[in-house]
């Protein structure tokens, strides 16, 4: 049944204003305080959107309002159209503000954003199928969006948003003498931000973390009681006939903690631009009692084996790249440029270089002053890169923050004059302002993220491992 529309007057924050409030029959007015984690939730879910978009009208308020209450705005009774919206949508995303992979915009309702999801290397069809779901289930009812409404109503009085209270309440009130449809976007919104996101039920998102997990692991090393697996992401088809570029990442974490989870973006985004790609679990000190040391064999070993493995795994074992960040980008420059790690049982006949190195503010320099120096003492000569540079060395990227308090500029720049001096590409980019970390996806807002991730893109097809530019450039 549609709810009636009636008004009343209400005397707002400002003296003397008198505004129109939307009241559904039967429905008890909800203030703030009545319902205080739910309506604290919503009204930073409001002031973070109008920061976030500051051309947002109240058509794009009511919008937010509208999925925030009752979740998918229809129902979807043909699933095949959906996944042929979605391809089409998903092969021609324009380009748009830095946004998180999720933003939650009340309890058990989120909007998954298509860019940051895309980047991260995201299933569309496992979207598709979460998004399917929730709009099949059942929406709540118009109650809970009336009672949002008059929550933006109030901090419109407040100045908590960017509308005269009347122009909201105005507004309402014509959508439920409708029976609260759904509205697009407004066109200022459409041109200025180029929305594309999918309106899913929290209980649908293991959906998505195991389109975004890895494909599956393999274990490459057992070290006495430890097991140590590469976590390995493939391109959609992939075979073991086929001849693919590998890319390899470690965690950061100064060798004492970290898992290889922060890199299963990249790793999901490199898979799904054509190569095969792995984070590699490592032994630290907190989960393992070891020492730096063997971190790094465990690097060489990780890179030893995918090259051994590379007929099963469809790789081409002269096409194999190691990456990391931070203590992570230290092992995999490590086992480029450093000798005398190998295991004692190792097959030295294949060799566990990489052809490639990415590398996020790796510590790099564990000499005198340099990180990780406490723990290595007067060995930094056989175990700090930047002392082991020679010709020969593979083709590098490098990145990295000018305010980052653990890898200086300076050292970064010892690194590139020095790699010169050998003979090898050294690509470098400097990012102003930002610290250590600065690269990581978080939660798929960071814009950095994203940079750093088409500038190695860019390196990596460069050296013939991708074909073509990076799709979200």
């Amino acid at each position: 049944m549609i709810p009636a529309c009636s008004s009343v007057w209400f005397r707002g924050a400002a003296a003397g204003l008198l505004l129109v409030l939307l009241i559904v029959p039967g429905a008890r007015p909800v203030r703030a305080q009545e319902a205080p984690a739910e309506a604290a939730l919503l009204r930073r879910v409001l002031v973070a959107q109008v920061a976030r978009y500051p051309a947002m009208t109240v058509q794009d308020l009511y919008k937010l309002l509208h999925q925030a209450a009752l979740g998918s705005e229809h129902a979807v009774p043909d699933p095949a159209a959906a996944r042929r919206w979605m391809a089409w949508e998903w092969a021609a995303l324009p380009p748009g503000p830095p946004e998180p992979l999720i933003d939650t915009l009340s309890p058990g309702i989120v909007r998954v954003h298509l860019r940051p999801y895309k980047a991260a290397g995201g299933d569309p069809d496992a979207l598709v199928e979460a998004f399917v779901a929730t709009a099949n289930s059942g929406g709540g009812g118009t109650e809970r969006l009336a009672r949002y409404g008059r929550l933006a109503v109030e901090w419109a009085g407040e100045g908590v948003l960017p509308f005269s209270p009347a122009e909201v309440s105005a507004y309402l009130a014509d959508r439920a003498a409708q029976g609260f449809p759904a509205v697009h976007h407004s066109a200022a919104y459409e041109a200025a931000y180029g929305p594309a996101y999918r309106v899913v039920a929290t209980r649908h998102l293991p959906r998505l973390r195991r389109a975004l997990g890895p494909d599956t692991t393999a274990v490459y090393k057992i070290a006495g009681t430890d097991t140590l697996r590469l976590h390995l992401f493939f391109p959609e088809g992939h075979t073991p006939d086929d001849r693919r570029a590998a890319i390899v990442f470690f965690f950061g974490g100064g060798w004492t903690g970290g898992t290889p989870t922060p890199f299963y973006p990249h790793a999901r985004y490199f898979a799904a631009r054509g190569m095969v790609a792995a984070t590699a679990e490592y032994r630290v000190r907190s989960r393992h009692g070891t020492t730096p040391f063997e971190s790094v064999r465990d690097g060489v070993s990780a890179v030893r084996w995918m090259r051994t493995h590379a007929a099963e795994l469809g790789i081409d074992p002269d096409r194999i790249a190691a990456g990391g960040g931070s203590a992570g980008g230290h092992v995999a420059a490590a086992t480029a440029l450093l000798e005398g790690f190998d295991e004692p049982d190792a097959d030295r006949s294949v060799s566990a270089r990489p052809d490639a190195l990415v590398l996020f503010n790796p510590v790099i320099d564990n000499g005198p002053g340099g990180y990780g120096y406490d723990r290595i003492g007067a060995r930094y000569r056989s175990f700090s890169p930047l002392h082991n540079i020679r010709p020969g060395a593979p083709p590098t990227v490098v990145f990295l923050g000018t305010e980052d308090r653990l890898v200086p500029v300076a050292t970064l720049r010892a690194f590139d004059r020095r790699m010169e001096a050998a003979g090898a590409r050294c690509d470098v980019y400097y990012y102003g302002g930002q610290g250590h970390g600065f690269f990581n996806y978080r939660d798929g807002s960071n814009p950095y993220y994203l940079r750093t991730l088409q500038a190695a893109d860019r390196f990596l097809a460069s050296l013939g491992y991708l074909e073509g530019p990076p799709p979200l450039e």
